[in-house]
């Protein structure tokens, strides 16, 4: 019997191994399909990404906000015909917001991707490469070492987030306001109010994810290392404004 167990662990053991090998053959491939696709065709690969990563989150982030409500009202134990058709609405994934969301991402790609050749301009201008790292494309991109400039590093991220950070807020709140045909007053009220608070809140997050990606990232990565990142972040930006004007919806239909 122990034999017979030993051998039964060993196999397991041995079919565990091929799996993890397998799949790490898998990631690999799918990772150089990848660079390739980004190689040849940067701009649509990374709008693919962000189309695809935005709308995944947005999607995670519905259902945890309906999953943490229907869970506040199990608490309460009561709950009326109303509340469970109430919940059973928020249960289901609102695709209109989806859709936004999927539409913002290629958007998200582009600017970004324009931004960064801005950015690089301004670094280069005020960080003149010498005549070696002219001569080495990988050591102008920080990437040949890992002892990265962090002088440069830190104008880098200090120009990102005070000049195209507050620049990104003003067109998704622009974007959202006409995807949801608001009139362009209350469009423009809603950034005037909450433009200052999204900018200097995300900078908890943007600054060390942008200390990262100046300082190890190689340039040609920093897009989709950016829209990797923003998935959590659309989380966020999901739960916090991806239903804006929602309540003011409920009220005209109370009313």
């Amino acid at each position: 019997a122990g034999a017979v167990a030993g051998k039964a662990v060993a196999a397991t053991g041995a079919a565990l191994l091929v799996k993890n090998v397998a799949t790490m053959s898998l990631a690999k491939d799918m990772w150089a399909t990848y660079s390739g696709l980004l190689s040849v065709y940067p701009l649509a690969t990374k709008s693919v990404t962000g189309s695809f990563l935005y709308s995944l989150s947005d999607g995670i982030a519905q259902k945890a906000t309906a999953a943490k409500a229907s869970a506040d009202e199990d608490e309460a134990d009561e709950t009326s015909a109303d509340d469970a058709a109430d919940r059973d609405e928020r249960s289901d994934i609102d695709r209109g917001r989806v859709a936004r969301f999927a539409a913002w991402g290629p958007i998200d790609a582009f600017m970004t991707t324009a931004w960064y050749g801005v950015l690089d301009s301004w670094t280069e201008a005020v960080f003149p490469p010498d005549a070696a790292s002219a001569a080495d494309p990988d050591a102008v991109a920080g990437v040949a070492t890992h002892t990265a400039n962090w002088s440069k590093v830190a104008f880098e991220v200090a120009v990102d987030q005070t000049v195209y950070c507050p620049i990104w807020f003003l067109v998704f709140f622009s974007f959202t306001g006409i995807w949801e045909r608001r009139p362009a007053v209350e469009t423009a009220t809603r950034i005037k109010t909450e433009i200052v608070p999204a900018v200097t809140t995300s900078w908890w997050i943007w600054v060390p994810v942008m200390t990262v990606s100046f300082g190890f990232v190689p340039s040609e990565l920093r897009v989709p290392y950016y829209l990797v990142a923003s998935f959590a972040y659309a989380m966020l930006l999901s739960a916090l404004w991806g239903d804006a004007g929602a309540g003011e919806e409920r009220s005209e239909e109370d009313a």
